[in-house]
C-alpha cells in the first residue's frame, strides 16, 4: 500500500494521490505515450491544462491505457478564451463526459473577468454535472480571500509549488488553505535535487535516505505528505514512476520534518510563478 494515499476533499469527493502531470517537458508535446507508461506503471490520476497544449495527445494516451474513465481520476485547468467554451474544448480534446477536477490556472488568468465572476462560472459548470470538483492553482491568500467565504463552493484543490526551498513563503499559504478546508497539491516538488542544490540540504537528504533507506525523490514526496500536500510527479522515468507506487508506508519522523523545513527555509528558489511572491 503506497504511503502516497487519497484524500478527501471538501466537497467529499475522494481526488487520487499521487497525479501524474504533463506540463513542463511535456508541454506543446505529444504526451500519449507518458500517460500510458505512468497508467501502466499503477498511477491513476492524470493532470492536464489548456496552458500545456497537449490535451488532445493525453486523452489519446488515456484511451490506449484500456483502463475504464471510472478508474481514472482527470485534472484539467483553465487559461485563457470564454471559461465555458474552453472547458467544452477539454472534454473534447480529452474524449471524455466529464472531469474529475476543474482548475483556474493561475489569479492572472481569472483576472480578464474578475476573481470572483470566474469562480461563478467554475460553480456553474460543477451544477451542469460535467465537473466532479473545482479549485484553483497559483492563488495566493489575497486572491483566495476576494471569495472563499462568500463562495457557494470552495475550492477544493489550489495547486502550487510547494518544496523546501519554497516552504519559507509558502507555509502562509498552506495553513490558509487548510483553515479553509483547501487541499494543497504540490508540483515542482523535486526541485531541490533537479535544479539548485545546496551542501548542507543535499548532507541532510543523504543522511536521512540512510536512516529511512529511502532515495531523494522518496525523501521530497513524503516530505510534502508530511505536510498534508499531495505530490503531482513529471518523472518521464519509469524506475521513478514504479518506485512511487511501490512506497511502502514511510513516515517521516517530525523531527525530521521540521529540519528539512528548517534548512528548506534558508534558501529561498522559486522556479514557476514568481508573481506567487508578490503581493496583490
Amino acid at each position: 500500500m503506497s504511503y502516497f494515499n487519497d484524500f478527501r476533499l471538501n466537497d467529499n469527493a475522494v481526488i487520487l494521490s499521487p497525479a501524474y502531470g504533463t506540463g513542463t517537458v511535456l508541454k506543446g508535446r505529444d504526451a500519449a505515450k507518458n500517460v500510458l507508461q505512468a497508467i501502466q506503471s499503477g498511477l491513476r490520476h492524470i493532470d492536464c491544462a489548456q496552458f500545456y497544449e497537449n490535451e488532445e495527445s493525453v486523452g489519446k494516451g488515456i484511451k490506449a491505457s484500456g483502463v475504464p474513465r471510472e478508474e481514472l481520476y482527470i485534472t484539467t485547468k483553465y487559461a485563457t478564451g470564454d471559461i465555458r467554451e474552453t472547458f467544452r474544448n477539454s472534454l473534447l480534446s480529452l474524449e471524455v463526459d466529464y472531469v474529475d477536477l476543474f482548475l483556474i490556472h493561475s489569479a492572472k488568468y481569472a483576472q480578464p473577468h474578475g476573481l470572483m465572476e470566474s469562480w461563478d462560472l467554475l460553480e456553474e459548470l460543477k451544477d451542469s454535472g460535467k465537473i466532479r470538483s473545482i479549485g484553483v492553482s497559483n492563488y495566493r491568500v489575497d486572491d483566495l480571500k476576494q471569495f472563499v467565504d462568500t463562495a457557494k463552493y470552495k475550492p477544493a484543490v489550489n495547486q502550487i509549488e510547494f518544496h523546501p526551498f519554497v516552504y519559507g513563503k509558502a507555509k502562509e499559504l498552506l495553513s490558509y488553505c487548510q483553515s479553509k478546508g483547501i487541499l494543497v497539491a504540490s508540483y515542482g516538488g523535486l526541485s531541490p535535487i533537479t535544479k539548485i542544490r545546496h551542501e548542507d540540504f543535499d548532507d541532510l537528504l543523504n543522511k536521512l535516505s540512510q536512516k529511512y533507506n529511502l532515495s531523494h525523490q522518496a525523501l521530497l514526496y513524503n516530505w510534502a505528505r508530511a505536510h498534508n500536500v499531495m505530490v503531482v510527479t513529471t518523472s518521464s522515468k519509469a524506475e521513478r514512476l514504479e518506485e512511487i507506487k511501490s512506497l511502502s508506508g514511510t513516515k517521516l519522523d517530525q523531527e525530521d520534518v521540521e529540519e528539512l523545513d528548517r534548512i528548506g527555509e534558508k534558501y529561498h528558489h522559486r522556479y514557476y510563478m514568481s508573481v506567487m511572491d508578490e503581493k496583490e
